[in-house]
């Protein structure tokens, strides 16, 4: 799905314009944003809010680009007379909210038919994140907005689903083919997901939900617990509430903090009846958790005290590192590899192995960078093997030390 921007025309009014063109939000626009957030979820709940903000300081413009990029347009637009928002502020904010919610109603028709392809292919699937999660959460489809589909399935049915999806129009990316040979082996241990395009939404296909094994229960033993929720005049399955905070914390963490749609996903759930951890969610995924729930009602609030206690257990969260993530990662509109510096670079994989055994984070996050698994084809051998970590190593050095393009 493209990324877009918002900007003001000659006569004020606002215009959708793509996002490449946009620059860095400004950090007051940002500061404002999350008390207009703080606002809108504590009206959702029925409670007063504690602040209220103060958009006249702030350009409108700036304030409509933060919105867009955080994606939180719907929640400002059901509470933009809690929120504050002007008349032709509230205005702007519901022509988002209303592109938002037709991507919205696009997202749920597609999600229902990849689950659909999957499902009747006897394969035991449920989804993540997207409408689902916008149901669980809120009891609305479109409350998330837009997004791509996250499907979630065993590592022994990948195949099965791979060609499940084929049939209904999606085609892997890069000619990927799961199942067998060398590519598949190293992509499986690599990584957690493969994409999907050629239908009207990308399809992301899991088979586990943190690219760090440990961070999460099995996909058999998430699977196995899932709900059912409506969709689309129909039902697909997702994951138990507890199951779906655990997530959510995961993606927020791996995002660096740096939306509010994931971070007001996280305290929405911590509100779900029975989004209790599991058994199986260990001592590293409660750590990881009870940072995030913690650094979540620090910026936005409105998680209850009660849960807030039981998530973050008798230890502080880590919210220092957690705000310095947000101050930077935050004010991007957009993210890419490639066009991070390599101090935030380095900055970015130092955070994605906080909560990873040292020794195998660095040698998971060394081989991704080294050999990624687009360098590799189904049978490649020992010989292609060394060449795709040579011709990488120099791809490596030229782009990052001797910033060649």
């Amino acid at each position: 799905m493209p990324a877009y921007d918002v900007a003001m025309d000659g006569a004020g009014d606002s215009m959708v314009v793509p996002v490449s063109r946009a620059r860095p939000l400004t950090p007051a626009a940002v500061d404002q944003l999350v008390t207009a957030v703080r606002c809108a979820l504590a009206d959702e709940f029925g409670e007063p809010p504690a602040s209220s903000p103060t958009l006249s300081d702030v350009e409108p413009d700036e304030f409509l680009r933060a919105v867009v990029t955080h994606r939180v347009a719907g929640l400002l637009s059901l509470h933009s007379e809690a929120v504050g928002l002007s008349p032709a502020l509230a205005g702007s904010v519901r022509q988002l909210a209303m592109r938002d919610s037709v991507g919205a109603m696009r997202l749920a028709h597609e999600t229902l038919r990849a689950w659909q392809a999957v499902s009747s292919a006897g394969i035991h699937v449920a989804v993540l994140k997207g409408a689902a999660l916008s149901t669980l959460s809120t009891g609305s489809v479109g409350a998330r907005g837009p997004g791509d589909i996250d499907l979630l399935v065993a590592p022994s049915d990948v195949a099965r689903a791979h060609e499940a999806l084929a049939g209904e129009g999606w085609s892997a990316l890069d000619g990927w083919i799961p199942g067998a040979g060398v590519r598949w082996a190293w992509t499986s241990w690599l990584r957690r997901e493969h994409d999907y395009g050629g239908g009207p939404v990308d399809v992301d296909l899991h088979w586990r939900v943190s690219i760090e094994p440990r961070l999460s229960p099995t996909a058999e033993d998430l699977l196995d617990r899932s709900v059912e929720v409506p969709m689309a005049g129909g039902s697909v399955t997702t994951l138990a509430a507890g199951d779906a905070l655990g997530a959510a914390c995961y993606h927020t963490y791996l995002d660096r903090h740096g939306r509010l749609r994931g971070l007001v996903d996280v305290v929405r759930l911590t509100r779900v009846p029975g989004a209790r951890l599991g058994a199986d969610h260990n001592r590293a995924c409660r750590r990881m958790v009870g940072d995030v729930v913690g650094f979540a009602h620090g910026l936005i609030g409105n998680v209850p005290a009660n849960r807030l206690a039981e998530l973050t257990g008798p230890r502080t969260p880590d919210i220092a590192a957690q705000q310095r993530l947000w101050n930077e990662w935050s004010l991007l509109p957009l993210w890419s590899a490639d066009a991070v510096p390599t101090r935030e670079l380095s900055q970015m994989y130092r955070h994605q192995l906080r909560y990873a055994p040292a020794l195998r984070g660095v040698m998971r996050h060394t081989a991704e960078l080294v050999l990624p698994p687009e360098r590799l084809s189904e049978d490649s051998g020992i010989a292609e093997v060394a060449t795709g970590v040579i011709a990488e190593g120099r791809h490596l050095i030229g782009r990052r030390i001797l910033r060649r393009e």
